[in-house]
């Protein structure tokens, strides 16, 4: 699981949205900005897909457990929202994979730059 200190506040998902940019892989959305306080991230799962909030629990907290501190320590100081836009819930493989993808272009901007 994610420590709280390192998860973005729900207040903070306008600013996020209306200054980040985007990425995506089939099942997942990272929406982005860069940050003055280290990175921060959190997870959505929108009621479109999953009606009943243990639903959506449930799979935010795969969400979560998927973001590693292995994985957090090779992201930039970045805030980001990422949402689950699969109707199903994830397989923990294809999850962890789908998260890898979508956070390389992050990992490999900060390697370069």
């Amino acid at each position: 699981m994610l420590p709280k200190a390192q998860r973005l506040k729900s207040r903070q998902f306008a600013w996020v949205f209306r200054r980040g940019e985007s990425l995506s892989t089939p099942h997942l959305f990272l929406k982005y900005a860069p940050s003055k306080y280290g990175t921060r991230l959190s997870c959505t799962v929108g009621k479109k897909h999953f009606r009943k909030a243990h639903e959506r629990n449930a799979v935010r907290r795969q969400l979560y457990g998927a973001l590693t501190p292995a994985l957090m320590a090779t992201l930039p100081p970045v805030s980001g929202v990422i949402t689950w836009r699969g109707t199903a819930a994830p397989e923990p493989t294809l999850l962890r994979e789908e998260l890898r993808l979508l956070l390389a272009p992050l990992t490999e901007a900060m390697r370069s730059g």
